[in-house]
């Protein structure tokens, strides 16, 4: 149900927003979503400690994270939409460890379709080494990162377990050779992971202790987001909320790196 998109672009998904519209404000309230902005790669930056792209969010705090991963790796602010859309699919990627044929056929995929829209019957089809030579340059960037990845996938591999930033034990059982590159991808992902989501468990926590006495309620987290319920009368919360939400990773990790928040409100979970 969390992972039902409020719209969707494929004919054949269109079915599923009506899942979010059958969730209707009760009388006398609206509905509020919190999302938390490019939580997981964030939250991976403040892991691997990439010092020089810190720094650069915390001068620049309201930065489209994504955007500015892409104007350092093609070196110019004057990017397309599909360059943007490449680069966000290499950080998720790096976060789930994911290698240079899974990227290269996304890639072909994207081009074809943009090919269709226009019209045309041809189009770029890349190959494995196009996309490794992708991913070697983002690394080539961020060095931490790759340093970060292949500490977690070490940890793993030879403990046979990781505990994330707040003391949670992920354990992955028998390591064998058939189970290994399972092992180091879910190792890769869980760090960021789940550090993402106990600061979205903290901040609906948070939400409850501090303005439960409104009447404002957290009726789901969605991993970096939440779904609150808030009475008319107590809707003017709706900037400290935001507040709140985006202080409390700085207070619990201890770090100027900032966590921005979009907030929504509206009559139906589709509409936010």
């Amino acid at each position: 149900m969390l992972g039902m998109p409020r719209k969707a672009e494929e004919e054949e998904h269109r079915w599923k927003r009506f899942v979010k519209e059958i969730w209707i404000a009760d009388s006398g309230t609206i509905l509020m979503h919190i999302d938390r902005r490019q939580s997981e790669v964030r939250c991976m930056v403040f892991l691997a400690n990439a010092m020089n792209f810190i720094e650069h969010l915390i001068e620049n705090p309201d930065s489209d994270l994504h955007g500015e991963f892409t104007t350092i790796v093609y070196g110019t602010t004057t990017y397309t939409h599909e360059q943007r859309v490449l680069i966000k699919m290499v950080v998720f990627g790096l976060l789930y460890n994911r290698e240079a044929p899974s990227l290269a056929r996304q890639f072909t995929a994207i081009e074809r379709q943009k090919a269709r829209r226009e019209g045309r019957s041809e189009y770029r089809k890349w190959t494995v080494r196009e996309a490794q030579k992708f991913i070697d340059v983002f690394f080539e960037r961020f060095p931490e990162i790759l340093v970060y990845k292949k500490w977690c996938e070490g940890e793993a591999l030879t403990s046979g377990r990781l505990v994330n930033y707040f003391g949670r034990i992920r354990h992955f059982g028998l390591v064998d050779s058939q189970r290994q590159k399972h092992v180091r991808n879910e190792a890769v992902n869980y760090m960021p992971s789940s550090l993402s989501n106990d600061l979205n468990l903290l901040s609906c926590t948070a939400t409850m202790q501090q303005f439960g006495k409104y009447g404002v309620e957290v009726l789901v987290p969605i991993h970096d987001a939440g779904l609150l319920r808030v009475p008319k009368d107590s809707l003017y919360l709706k900037d400290e909320i935001q507040g709140m939400w985006e202080e409390l990773p700085s207070k619990y990790l201890h770090t100027a790196l900032p966590f921005p928040c979009d907030v929504s409100t509206g009559e139906r979970w589709s509409d936010l």
